[in-house]
């Protein structure tokens, strides 16, 4: 399992959390929206994959509520795809 580290410290709003995903991939086009990151993370990304998103206090507080519902977002896409851990710590 290829495990990926999300700095928390570094995603302040929904837009780094993209900037993140496309920079780490480099998927050649990339809508930046959570769309988008649904296609990426169920089709275009071999797994086994781990993301652990750290200091997620750090983007809570510079987020606000859409990080409660980007966590909610991806826990949905985990619990459908077998070969995808999110742990945020």
């Amino acid at each position: 399992m290829t495990t990926y580290i999300i700095d928390g410290t570094k995603i302040k709003s929904e837009k780094d959390l993209h900037s993140f995903f496309f920079n780490t991939f480099d998927i050649p086009y990339y809508g930046r929206n959570l769309d988008a990151l649904n296609d990426v993370l169920t089709g275009m990304l071999e797994g086994p994959l781990r993301f652990i998103w750290t200091d997620t206090q750090t983007s809570r507080s510079n987020m606000g509520e859409r990080f409660d519902f980007i966590v909610s977002f991806l826990k949905r896409v985990e619990s459908k795809e077998a070969d995808l851990v999110f742990e945020f710590i």
